[in-house]
């Protein structure tokens, strides 16, 4: 596994009643005997005398869990207990690294033209430093298709504005990966409008690799994500040549054909939703990608199953898995 999304923390000397916590407790009666101590000297009066700080409360217990999410959660929990066990049970894979990194939201190609307002770049910086500050390794942004695309509004502006981004991500010493998105059109999920449906087939290959090519050249990624959801890719899009997993293949090689890599990685892959995303994997890993990608939710035996089944190709085809998309999907686990 390449690069994953979030990453916990030591957590004990967060706790109420944690070493952590008892110093927090030493600090605050220290500062709180310093504050009175000043307060009564510019009042005339004498020093208030020091307090010793309360002992420390045992945490309340966490709340029940409201009826309506009561299955839900259950759910949940036994998928990921039932996948701890598994994981558990397995040996450990020789020479892993994980870079565990995260979604940059503010940078999404879906908000359009809100990505050239003022303060979005801000909200960016002040993303990668509060991830870097978590000892997040990795970044992930969604470039939109067709923002880049020339004959849209305003593509020169996109431009630099993702290359102002890679500039800013690279200056931070993070791993760098994009997704090249088709942008969710028409839908609650973005303000692009695109009609595919003016576009043919083979124009849009077109398109598509010469938007891969500015990304390349001008943004600069470690990683560059081709197609990582074939299903969302054709609901999107119309175009049926990408629905199977021969046709998704030869829609990423006649991309990448004559595409001059440099030192960008590109891959593809699908979710593990799709019953038969190890025959789209297998599909990719004999092609010219350089990983496989993998988007993970909703949870559950079934998703975990499948996902070990796509580590298994990537692992034969010595390939690495870059996890562009995981998130425990509040939705029951699915078998």
């Amino acid at each position: 596994m390449h690069l994953r999304l979030g990453k916990a923390g030591p957590v004990e000397n967060k706790l109420p009643g944690g070493r952590g916590w008892k110093l927090v407790h030493r600090l605050f009666a220290t500062a709180l005997t310093l504050l009175l101590m000043l307060i009564s000297a510019r009042l005339g009066g004498e020093p208030v005398p020091a307090t010793q700080p309360p002992a420390p409360t045992t945490p309340a217990a966490p709340p029940a869990v409201p009826a309506e999410y009561a299955k839900m959660y259950q759910s949940l929990s036994a998928a990921l207990d039932l996948w701890q066990q598994t994981l558990d049970r397995q040996p450990p894979v020789a020479n892993a690294q994980s870079i565990f990194g995260a979604h940059v939201l503010a940078a999404n190609g879906n908000r359009g033209a809100q990505l050239l307002q003022p303060m979005t770049l801000p909200m960016v910086d002040l993303t990668l430093d509060r991830l870097k500050q978590l000892g997040v390794g990795g970044v992930t942004i969604s470039i939109s298709f067709p923002l880049l695309n020339e004959d849209q509004p305003q593509s020169a502006d996109y431009l630099r504005f993702y290359e102002t981004v890679g500039e800013h991500v690279r200056a931070r010493g993070l791993y760098f990966t994009v997704e090249q998105h088709i942008a969710f059109s028409d839908t609650p999920f973005s303000t692009v409008k695109f009609d595919y449906r003016q576009l043919p087939f083979a124009d849009f290959i077109t398109a598509f690799h010469h938007m891969a090519r500015l990304i390349i050249e001008h943004v600069k990624p470690d990683a560059l994500t081709l197609l990582s959801e074939p299903d969302t890719f054709v609901k999107l899009t119309g175009y049926q040549q990408a629905r199977d997993p021969a046709g998704a293949a030869r829609m990423i090689e006649r991309v990448v054909q004559g595409l001059d890599r440099s030192h960008t990685k590109i891959g593809a892959g699908c979710g593990a939703w799709l019953r038969n995303a190890p025959e789209f994997d297998r599909a990719f890993a004999a092609g010219p990608v350089d990983y496989l990608s993998l988007h993970i939710y909703p949870i559950g035996p079934g998703v975990f199953t499948l996902c070990r089944q796509i580590a298994d190709i990537a692992r034969a085809a010595g390939k690495p898995v870059i996890l562009d998309e995981a998130w425990l999907s509040k939705t029951e686990a699915r078998t």
